[in-house]
């Protein structure tokens, strides 16, 4: 009866097979959450990167694309379209080295004039944005003018001297227009200003 009320010893004794299975299985299931945690911050490094230029480290049109969806609904924005006038001559004379130099240190300049509120981005090539939320025409066509002067002057570069300049293209996004169409009036503007003759701006 002792023996009875004693039980089988054995059932009393812990199934080693069982602990194992369960270490494991939390071995497996702690490599698993490492991994998920660690591709969850390479998705973010990714989204990050992607939204930026490589060169220049501004943003690039993923980048612009985000900005304006975050912006709260009927916001005034100005658009204007920058393209660089001579950058060919620089990249044909001096290489591609240099002229990657000469990218990064106008996107410097661009956003030394920035003001708040305001955000640029590289489209590509030679190409930049600039979106403005606070300002009137008349002040983004005073920004215009300020950053084509800075942009225009000299750059000193591994012992080179480069000249070039900059054409603007400016279009107010009016109410129900898509970026777009924003954006296709802004080129227009600057299309205007390489034909009257460069270094200068045009309004859509």
């Amino acid at each position: 009866a002792a023996q009875q009320m004693q039980g089988d010893p054995s059932k009393s004794l812990p199934n080693h097979r069982g602990i194992r299975e369960i270490e494991t299985l939390t071995d497996a299931l702690q490599q698993l959450i490492r991994r998920l945690l660690h591709t969850e911050k390479e998705k973010l490094t990714f989204e990050r990167l992607s939204q930026r230029d490589s060169l220049t480290g501004l943003a690039n049109r993923n980048g612009l694309a985000q900005y304006i969806e975050q912006l709260p609904i009927g916001t005034h924005s100005i658009y204007l379209c920058l393209d660089l006038d001579g950058f060919k001559a620089v990249n044909d004379t001096y290489g591609h080295a240099l002229g990657d130099l000469l990218l990064i240190e106008v996107g410097q300049r661009l956003k030394q004039l920035l003001p708040p509120g305001g955000f640029v981005a590289r489209l590509g090539g030679d190409e930049f944005i600039i979106v403005l939320t606070h300002q009137s025409v008349v002040e983004a066509q005073h920004l215009g003018e300020q950053w084509i002067a800075h942009v225009s002057m000299p750059y000193h570069l591994e012992e080179q001297t480069v000249h070039i300049g900059m054409s603007i293209g400016l279009a107010e996004q009016i109410a129900g227009e898509s970026l777009e169409q924003v954006m296709h009036h802004a080129d227009l503007a600057l299309y205007r200003s390489k034909q009257d003759g460069k270094g200068c701006m045009s309004v859509h």
